[in-house]
């Protein structure tokens, strides 16, 4: 006959309209349990069970309730049981060589004065909790006395005061409730004296700060205690504090094989995605593993382990498979600060791998040293972890952590922070790029408009190529937001040029700039738009020659509806190009007298005539008209700059003209120069 918890279970669950398999798939349990419950063949489910399943159901607070007060002796004081040791992890992976170096770390000792204090720190879902009770089944034997478990966060994510829980490891030690002191500092004085000789261990999970677990911790040197917190607690004292990281991808490939019995292949591409999407995580490998393993054949397993993969990849749903990881995660942002909680969110903003305090900064509109601070914050939490250390640290986030921060994300602000990381990107990228000898005509705008980072700003303009290259994906994530601010994604694109140009990254500066202009055509911003189009046809020339025409085409049409004399010119001086290496002559010497005419008819400085001479005297060299070539050329010459980049490349096609028109001499003087200055450039 079906236990008043299981009746309650089976209403609840069939007006959701699920089967006992979909329930099961939702809350991360396996379909027998729920089936041995609303049989009554189990009636008393485990708090976690009951947790599961009222998420996944989503009850009301008065189902909720109903559901607690229908567990036999729940609202009754149950005593001892309370705080016993939960049943040990089947399946533990990943974690063999560490937990025995802790096992012994927690063995008695004759030289001991101190009880040992264990602090298993990590994110949520790294598997703090089972490794604590893992390693309290584990050294039983040398705690004679006993051990008890006290989980010191509430389901709300509130602390359990001190107070209240010594009154309960004090009721289970036999201490009667009048009996309780009526003030937490003689709770604890008492507490102490019930330990003095005992070998008793103590598991505190959940445990939010120091100050709360402080006034619990025992004095008698035979006792031990093993915490679990998501940050450190580094103001506890005679404590070791190893982290717990999330498994790497072998352990949890193994994890998942072991979990399904086998059935899982580890080398199958739906299980390497899994594992990638889960961050190895223990709790969201386990979740996913036991729903794999209550496929009937091994047809449906595999059938629902490339749907299982194919779910996992939408990051705007991920933890919909996973919602006991979401719960995790949820009260762990209720231990954090409202800086943390900000942040956390607006870094879904930032869809890169890593990225640098300067992030962080504009994110929350504050300082480069306030920001790291909150980023060590998260880093504690375990929401974030340190990729690299040095002069400018950087932060990664796992996948299903960042998933959390997506669902997170619509509460905080998140047009205003995404300008504000877009203008600071703008204003490094373009403090950098100034720095980049790429010799590009038309690079960044100079936009420097943004949050002033003074520190960030050094690094970029000490070390431009490898600031660019360390924040290549946090800025291409930037581009990536043009749709919804496409002035300043776009300023971001042109300030990439001259890097991606350097960096013979042809392919991916004419990508950035494809989609910064798709989202300024018709945005009103026709000096912008006319920038990206001459550097999309820069970037084609260099990357596969084609749709040239197309390209020149478009940039001479938005050059012109700018009316900015600079670009138009620019613009016809491409279009001349492009005719030259079609092998149009005369619609080349055109575009070269257009781009003469706008200039001169324009302030300009003399050396930027050189552009349009050099072009003019190349034109006529392959026309067959090596004199005025070379008087083009020479002109061009003269207004570059000593020992440039730019005079060494119009030397050598003088001196090709020279040569033609029996010039030796000359040609020879400056092909010597020439070599001087490449020589020179590469010293």
């Amino acid at each position: 006959m079906a236990s008043e918890f299981g009746s309650l279970l089976r209403q609840l669950r069939r007006a959701a309209g699920l089967t006992q398999e979909a329930l099961a798939e939702r809350a991360g349990v396996s379909r027998e349990a729920i089936a041995a419950l609303e049989s009554g063949r189990r009636t008393r489910p485990r708090p976690e069970t009951v947790a599961m399943l009222t998420q996944a159901l989503a009850v009301t607070p008065s189902q909720l309730s109903a559901l607690r007060d229908a567990v036999p002796g729940a609202g009754k004081d149950s005593g001892p049981a309370q705080l016993r040791l939960p049943a040990d992890a089947a399946v533990l992976i990943g974690r063999e060589e560490l937990l025995a170096s802790y096992e012994q770390f927690l063995r008695p000792s004759p030289e001991r004065l101190a009880p040992p204090v264990l602090c298993l720190h990590g994110g949520a879902g790294v598997g703090k909790s089972a490794a604590a009770i893992h390693l309290a089944h584990q050294v039983a034997a040398d705690y004679p006395s006993g051990r008890l478990f006290l989980r010191l966060q509430n389901p709300d994510g509130s602390a359990v005061p001190p107070y209240d829980a010594l009154g309960q490891l004090l009721r289970r030690l036999g201490v009667a409730a009048d009996q309780l002191p009526d003030n937490v500092d003689l709770r604890s004085i008492l507490f102490r004296e019930l330990l003095h000789d005992q070998q008793t261990l103590l598991v505190y999970d959940d445990v939010l700060e120091s100050d709360q677990v402080r006034p619990l911790l025992p004095a008698a040197s035979g006792c031990g205690v093993v915490i679990t917190s998501r940050r450190p607690l580094l103001e506890l004292d005679q404590q070791v504090r190893p982290p717990l990281e999330p498994l790497d991808e072998s352990a949890s490939r193994r994890l998942l094989a072991q979990l399904t019995h086998g059935r899982v292949v580890q080398e199958d591409p739906a299980t390497a995605a899994i594992v990638t999407y889960c961050g190895g995580l223990p709790l969201a490998l386990r979740i996913i593993g036991l729903q794999l393993a209550a496929r009937a054949s091994d047809v449906e397993l595999a059938q629902h382990l490339a749907l299982t993969a194919a779910r996992l990849s939408n990051e705007q749903s991920r933890l919909d498979l996973v919602s006991t990881f979401r719960a995790s995660l949820e009260l762990t942002l209720r231990a954090a600060n409202d800086d943390c909680r900000l942040l956390f969110a607006r870094l879904a903003l930032v869809e890169a791998d890593s990225f640098a305090t300067w992030v962080a900064a504009a994110l929350l509109d504050c300082s480069e040293v306030r920001a790291e601070q909150v980023l060590e914050q998260l880093v504690d939490l375990g929401l974030l972890q340190i990729q690299s250390l040095g002069r400018s640290p950087r932060y990664t986030m796992h996948g299903l952590v960042r998933a959390g921060a997506v669902e997170q994300l619509g509460t905080a602000g998140s047009a205003e922070a995404a300008e504000r990381f877009l203008r600071a990107a703008v204003r490094l990228a373009t403090c950098a790029d100034a720095a980049v000898p790429h010799g590009l005509p038309l690079g960044a705008l100079g936009d420097v408009s943004g949050q002033a980072l003074p520190a960030a700003e050094h690094l970029a303009a000490a070390e431009p190529l490898e600031w660019f290259d360390a924040e290549l994906a946090v800025l291409r994530a930037g581009v990536g937001l043009a749709p919804g601010m496409p002035q300043l994604a776009g300023a971001l694109a042109l300030a990439l040029q001259g890097y991606l140009t350097v960096a013979d990254e042809h392919q991916l500066r004419f990508d950035l700039l494809a989609l910064a202009v798709d989202s300024v055509r018709g945005a009103g911003l026709p000096v912008l738009e006319a920038r990206l189009d001459h550097g999309l046809f820069s970037a084609e020339l260099r990357r596969t020659g084609r749709n040239l025409d197309q390209l020149a085409a478009r940039s001479v049409q938005s050059a012109e509806a700018s009316g900015d004399p600079r670009l138009i010119w620019n613009a016809y001086r491409q279009s001349g190009l492009n005719a030259l290496s079609a092998g149009r002559l005369e619609d080349a010497r055109y575009d070269v007298r257009r781009a003469f005419d706008v200039l001169e008819a324009s302030p300009h400085q003399p050396q930027e005539l050189a552009v349009p001479l050099r072009l003019a005297g190349v034109v006529e060299s392959v026309a067959g008209e090596h004199a005025a070539a070379a008087g083009f050329l020479r002109r061009a010459a003269g207004l570059h700059s000593e020992l440039t980049r730019g005079r060494a490349i119009t030397l050598a096609d003088l001196v090709d003209a020279l040569v033609e028109i029996g010039a030796i001499d000359e040609a020879a003087a400056y092909t010597q120069e020439a070599r001087a200055i490449v020589a020179g450039a590469a010293g």
